[in-house]
């Protein structure tokens, strides 16, 4: 008995399979994720360079972590400075 309890002991200072964030973290966590944004005024039909958008936060359009996955590809529509990309403001690729 002593066995079985130093091993359920053992599962739970293991923690949970699944890694996830805690439900307080879900909340703030647009506020430290860094969202790709128009560096200037960006007009409708423009390829995008690196020097047209910068890293803002809170973390509400696309993500740093996709930028380069934006870089070379045709805006749809105009884009204000300061706003946040999304993927509705570029060209659909066909794998999308």
């Amino acid at each position: 008995a002593d066995l079985v309890s130093q091993v359920r002991m053992a599962e739970t200072r293991l923690g949970l399979r699944n890694i996830a964030p805690a439900i307080i973290e879900q909340g703030v966590r647009e506020n430290y994720r860094l969202s790709v944004v128009a560096a200037h005024d960006l007009e409708d039909g423009i390829v995008i360079a690196p020097d047209m958008i910068c890293l803002r936060r809170p973390g509400t359009g696309i993500l740093a972590r996709d930028l380069h996955k934006y870089i070379g590809r045709r805006l749809t529509k105009s884009v204000k400075q300061g706003t946040p990309l999304r993927l509705l403001d570029f060209e659909l690729l066909t794998n999308e």
